[in-house]
């Protein structure tokens, strides 16, 4: 029964019409389905005057008699009467659903009869100087932005040139454990820290791995690369130390942090003579 199609009804033409509100009301029992479906039609006349709507039909099959049934409802007579405003002004009834109305006559409004005030109307943006920069500036920022990923993708892809580059906080990080190690008063890890620290860097900077780095190749390789000789005798001496201070009975504390500060000093002397 839900599925029972809403009669058609004629409308004279100058009426508007709205999709008809459709409740169902049906109830299944034992004895089958029984209720009703209310229909309602919202319609209004645009214009005065007398008009017909004409009688709907529904058709449908009875059981009982086994034959077609039509049913018919009566025709409807409207006289429609003139509003305030007018042959032109819109009738409408007192409908729940005002807000689907749709209001007409709303392109040519009524003269102005108050001051009126008058503003000149703003140049477009478009064309301007202001919406040339709003077009070159994001893409002058996409230039730049790929310039520069791929400047760090290249370099990222040389390792040589990575490592160079890390190896100063490679060597300031092992070098904070040592200082750890050192205000802890414990010798051998001290030392070995700040030789680790060394070697790592010597290697990364120089680009030999350490297992193949030797102070008379470390001293030939700086030398190559016009370091100072003050610089590479500051760094053979580190290493010196390192290998024979934890043998040696008298290092305290005082030669450790000398020692610290020195290797500080050697790898900032040498970064600072790579960027030259």
């Amino acid at each position: 029964m839900k599925l029972i199609k809403n009669p058609t009804i004629k409308f004279p033409d100058g009426f508007e019409l709205y999709d008809p509100k459709v409740v169902n009301n049906f109830k299944t029992n034992a004895s089958g389905v029984s209720g009703n479906k209310t229909i309602e039609y919202l319609f209004i006349p645009r214009h005065s005057g007398d008009f017909e709507i004409p009688s709907a039909e529904f058709t449908y099959f009875d059981i009982q008699d086994k034959s077609y049934k039509t049913l018919r409802t009566p025709g409807y007579k409207l006289q429609v009467t003139k509003g305030d405003g007018g042959d032109g002004s819109t009738v409408a009834g007192n409908y729940v659903d005002k807000e689907d109305l749709k209001q007409l006559s709303k392109d040519i409004r009524y003269i102005q009869t108050d001051n009126i005030v008058l503003s000149k109307e703003e140049d477009p943006i478009f064309g301007s100087l202001l919406s040339w920069f709003l077009y070159l500036i994001p893409l002058l920022i996409s230039i730049i932005l790929f310039a520069f990923f791929r400047k760090m993708a290249k370099e990222n892809s040389d390792i040589i040139l990575l490592k160079n580059k890390k190896a100063n906080k490679l060597a300031q990080k092992r070098l904070r454990l040592a200082q750890k190690f050192l205000k802890e008063g414990n010798k051998d890890q001290f030392y070995e820290e700040v030789l680790k620290a060394s070697w790592t860097y010597l290697s990364d900077k120089l680009s030999i791995p350490v297992s193949s780095l030797t102070k008379e190749r470390v001293e030939s390789e700086l030398t190559n690369h016009k370091v100072e000789h003050k610089i590479i005798n500051q760094f053979l001496e580190i290493l010196n130390t390192c290998e024979f201070a934890r043998y040696a009975p008298n290092s305290g504390q005082q030669e450790m942090g000398n020692l610290y500060t020195d290797t500080i000093d050697a790898i900032s002397s040498l970064e600072e003579y790579y960027k030259k």
